[in-house]
């Protein structure tokens, strides 16, 4: 049992080095990008100074074998405004299951089969003064990004995809070995970033 310890201590002694190399910015105590596989959290992977932020949540995919009606991230922090005076804005990414049936648990992960849609929300009212809208785009493990999508989070603090883009199979991108799947989310304020094409969602409610 001490070897046991002293291997998981020198195991996150290597992460915590890694950590510093990579400079990132955990935002639970392991970052996915750097966690051995089955490790469950949400990380940063840009520096808060880059136009873009990735951030990568893996998710225990067990979730998709329940009846909970929603899964939710860890919470991170986005600044949309270049203003110093303006505090950083809460988030987290959601997975909704998509809904088979009217009736009771219709609406659960375990009767979508895998099958869900991802939003943005934003945990607070935010000042308009203080807020510019911004641009995302969502993915789910290995297929190709969706969006980006542009979105005002002081008129409405929920976003997700178009309709037509919003369905995944999340159940496609388990990995078998340790039973998670990966939530990518890349965010801008800067409307020159994240490629041509924006849905510009505006005010709807998803």
């Amino acid at each position: 049992q001490q070897a046991q310890q002293q291997m998981q201590q020198q195991q996150q002694q290597q992460q915590q080095a890694k950590l510093r190399e990579l400079q990132l910015q955990p935002l639970t105590e392991a970052s996915p990008e750097i966690a051995a596989p089955g490790v469950l959290g949400l990380g940063r992977l840009s520096s808060e100074r880059d136009v873009v932020q990735h951030f990568v949540w893996r998710v225990d995919a067990r979730k998709l074998r329940s009846s909970d009606r929603r899964a939710a991230s860890p919470v991170f922090s986005l600044r949309l405004s270049g203003s110093a005076e303006c505090e950083p804005a809460q988030f987290k990414i959601l997975i909704r299951p998509t809904s088979v049936a009217e009736t009771k648990g219709g609406s659960s992960f375990k009767k979508a089969k895998g099958r869900g849609a991802l939003e943005l929300n934003c945990l607070q009212s935010l000042d308009p003064g203080c807020t510019r809208s911004v641009r995302f785009r969502l993915a789910v493990g290995s297929q190709p990004p969706r969006g980006p999508v542009r979105h005002d989070f002081s008129l409405n603090t929920l976003c997700g995809l178009p309709e037509d883009l919003e369905q995944w199979d999340f159940s496609k991108e388990v990995d078998p070995l340790s039973d998670t799947f990966e939530v990518h989310l890349e965010v801008s304020t800067d409307d020159t970033a994240l490629g041509e094409g924006d849905h510009d969602i505006g005010a709807h409610a998803m």
